[in-house]
């Protein structure tokens, strides 16, 4: 069987992924994170499925490879058997139930249903356990032996009765199991310990029912005795339950003529207290309705009290400001008018300021010395004046080098011309001169106008501020407001607040004056009410009046109360006519009487109690003495059953024994292949003939060292990973001995060492030859 193609869809990390495979060795060399891993589990999981779901995420691989970035989960895989090609294809659900599986036949492009859903079992004879324990071979180390029931089936050719030899572990565990049920390999308990327990409790309660033979007779003798004590009371008790009745009538007729002279004794207080209310009352007192009107009146009254003495400074108040506007109230208009003309007044204030400081720069221009005239007035003159003093400098020197040099005319010349020059140039100069004196009078007398403009300004300016102030101050005067003239705004406001505070307490007089006027009518009320009744009205009615409310309903309570029970005695003596007309007799203290029946009572109970105790007793032992011949029996049964369990143990012994030498047997057939297979493979690896190694019927290797053997697991990561190699190889050549299969291998150089590391990938390239291979590698160092 070979691998022809792959194609994943979505499958852990890997969506869209197509693969072809050589016919001998295909190499995936990729970075970690790519997913060469789930690549090979993705082929295992084509072939066998998913597992049952584990608790963790590393056992549960349909959680583990379920894809990242959603989409359907699963592919295709094509390969060829027995000359056939095959297109298996498998999607994966949450759930088992969600899976599907479609196996096409690509020569004729249809379903095939040649084989089952299980298909990795039809095709390789092994389950996915043990598939992943010989021809695929992933990073993570295998848990257990290689050893499983379907590789030792195969090795054995054995498949089609795998159920026999796979059965092997199971049967040795149900032995094991049943024979630890009866004798644990360890500690204690077990079924026969169990039945040893049972008989030394029976054989216990055995000797305790023979024992309690001799108690069955005194127990049913000390309750005969129980018995004749109990009944010697109870004729005590009927004694003192007559002379008990006898007291008790005579004490019922004392309580009755008690409750006959107590109730005449409340009768005549409440009486005191009738006569005591119309004493105090002779006109009589007011109704209900009366008083809650007059309480009414009261509180309205003494709120109306309250509100006038917090007014108080609420009217003093009102006095001073009745001071302030006893002319007149200000208008709004005339507030409006004067928050204008204080406008007015800032607004002159403001160019009276501006006008001061223009006057004041012009003052300083006239005092500093005059500016000259501009610059480019007079640049011309200055350069026309330059330029002629030059030109007449230049000839007298011409004219006197001429003259030095004895040509005279022409030196007399020159020199005329150069004194020409000069005096025009300096005629020039007086003249520029003369034009600026000119310039500077004319600014002087400018400056001068516009001085005295501004003094006409400011003068003016001064005089309309002064009227406004005086209208402004005269008017906030008129109401007793006196500021300067730059608070004129707050006097304003202050005038407007006083204005308006004085109309809210205008009406606030009013209220104040409407609530004398009813407080006088409440207070001639209450007199009224009180007049009526005969009473002096207080101070302070409230308390008077609840006092009053007090009295009323206690007299009103009184004198029903007396009806009451004027009614209650005439009935009581109705009733009782005979107790009350009847001698009281001396009899025996009740108390005693009842005391000495509570004793008696109690010594009923205890005595009735031990009785019944008694009798429970004598019950219990007639039962446990009845159960001697059931325990005798029960005692024979689990003896005999003790026996048979420890036969049993050595049976199932026996037949643990008997297996494990077949099993030994049956292995023996095939470890001498696999051991030849490993030691070609080691030596192959290891460049010589290799250590000195065991291989079990497990497939556990040992190695010698040293003269003694250690289990792997006492070596290096590195030559456990060499080892392991050769024996997956010598194991995969024993499992499909003239079988066309192929081999996964993930990275499994990864702890070799540089030479172990080439000879490794030697001996893959010449293993391509005969089987196909797909070797996933992360590292160009390990690369083919």
């Amino acid at each position: 069987m070979k691998l022809i193609s792959l194609y994943i869809e979505n499958f852990g990390g890997l969506s869209q992924y197509q693969l072809n495979f050589e016919a001998d060795l295909t190499v995936v060399n990729q970075p970690n994170g790519f997913g060469k891993t789930t690549l090979a589990e993705f082929i295992r999981a084509m072939f066998y499925g998913f597992p049952r779901k584990g608790k963790t995420l590393e056992k549960s691989r349909r959680q583990k490879y379920t894809p990242w970035n959603g989409g359907v989960f699963g592919g295709n895989l094509v390969f060829e058997h027995e000359g056939r090609r095959f297109r298996l294809e498998r999607a994966f659900g949450a759930t088992p139930k969600g899976d599907t599986f479609t196996l096409i036949d690509l020569d004729t492009n249809r379903k095939s249903g040649e084989f089952p859903e299980e298909i990795g079992i039809e095709l390789f004879g092994l389950d996915a356990d043990s598939f992943e324990r010989s021809a695929y071979l992933p990073q993570t180390e295998q848990e257990g032996p290689l050893a499983t029931a379907s590789i030792q089936a195969k090795l054995t050719n054995l498949v089609e009765d795998s159920s026999d030899v796979g059965s092997f572990d199971k049967a040795i565990t149900a032995l094991r199991g049943k024979r630890s049920a009866l004798i644990p390999y360890r500690g204690s308990g077990g079924a026969v310990a169990e039945t040893a327990g049972s008989i030394s409790r029976l054989q216990m309660q055995l000797d305790m029912a023979l024992a309690q033979q001799a108690q069955l007779t005194a127990a049913q003798e000390e309750a005969a005795q129980t018995e004749a004590e109990l009944g010697v009371t109870q004729n005590k008790l009927a004694q003192i339950r007559e002379t008990l009745s006898a007291a008790s009538e005579m004490a019922a007729i004392a309580a009755q003529q008690r409750q006959y002279a107590e109730l005449q004794a409340r009768y005549r207080e409440i009486l005191a207290q009738v006569t005591h209310f119309q004493v105090q009352y002779p006109i009589g007192l007011p109704g209900s309705q009366e008083l809650t009107a007059a309480e009414e009146t009261a509180d309205r009254l003494a709120i109306l009290t309250a509100q006038t003495v917090e007014a108080q400074p609420e009217r003093q108040e009102y006095l001073r400001e009745s001071t302030r506007f006893e002319r007149r109230l200000p208008t709004q208009e005339e507030l409006d008018e004067y928050r204008k003309k204080c406008g007015e007044y800032e607004l002159l204030q403001t160019k009276i300021q501006n006008a001061q400081l223009s006057a004041a720069a012009l003052s300083r221009e006239e005092s500093q010395n005059p500016a000259p005239a501009p610059k480019e007035q007079y640049t011309g003159t200055l350069v026309l004046a330059i330029l002629t003093l030059s030109v007449g400098a230049a000839g007298i020197a011409g004219g006197a080098i001429l003259m030095l040099l004895r040509v005279f005319l022409l030196g007399a010349i020159v020199l005329g011309i150069g004194a020409a020059a000069i005096l025009a140039g300096a005629i020039v100069l007086l003249h520029r001169k003369k034009k600026r004196k000119q310039a500077l009078r004319a600014r002087k007398k400018l400056l001068d106008g516009r001085m005295a403009a501004a003094r006409q300004e400011i003068a003016a300016l001064w005089q309309a501020s002064e009227s406004c102030d005086a209208e402004i101050t005269a008017f906030l005067a008129e109401f007793g407001i006196e500021v300067p003239p730059r608070h004129f705004l707050a006097g304003l406001t202050e005038l407007e607040h006083h204005a308006a505070r004085y109309a809210q307490l205008q009406e606030q007089q009013a209220h104040r004056e409407q609530q004398s006027a009813a407080m006088e009518t409440h207070r001639e009320a209450l007199r009224e009410f009180f007049t009526r009744y005969g009473l002096p009205m207080e101070r302070e009615t409230r308390p008077q009046l609840r006092q009053l409310r007090e009295d009323a309903r206690d007299a009103q309570a009184a004198q029903l109360l007396s009806q009451s029970l004027a009614a209650q005695i005439e009935a009581f003596r109705a009733e009782h006519a005979q107790a009350l007309a009847a001698e009281i007799q001396q009899t025996a203290d009740p108390e005693q009487i009842k005391l000495r029946e509570q004793q008696l009572r109690n010594a009923m109970t205890e005595l009735t109690g031990r009785l019944l105790r008694q009798r429970q007793r004598v019950q219990e032992l007639r039962e446990k003495v009845s159960e001697i011949p059931l325990l005798r029996e029960e005692l024979e049964r689990l003896r005999q059953k003790q026996a048979e369990n420890r036969e049993n143990v050595r049976i199932l012994d026996d037949t643990m024994a008997f297996l494990q030498q077949a099993r030994e047997n049956l292995s023996s057939s095939y470890l001498g292949t696999i051991r030849a297979r490993f030691g070609y493979y080691l030596s192959q690896l290891e460049g010589s003939a290799g250590e000195r190694y065991f291989i079990d019927a497990d497939f556990q290797v040992q190695l010698e060292r040293n003269g003694q053997t250690r289990e792997l697991a006492y070596f290096s990561a590195g030559q456990t990973d060499l080892v392991m190699l050769c024996m997956r190889f010598a194991l995969v050549d024993a499992l499909f001995k003239g079988q066309e299969t192929f081999v996964i291998l993930d990275d499994p150089f990864v702890n070799l060492d540089d030479a172990h590391t080439a000879q490794a990938l030697q001996l893959l390239r010449s293993l391509a030859a005969q089987r196909q291979i797909l070797y996933l590698t992360c590292h160009t160092s390990r690369t083919l």
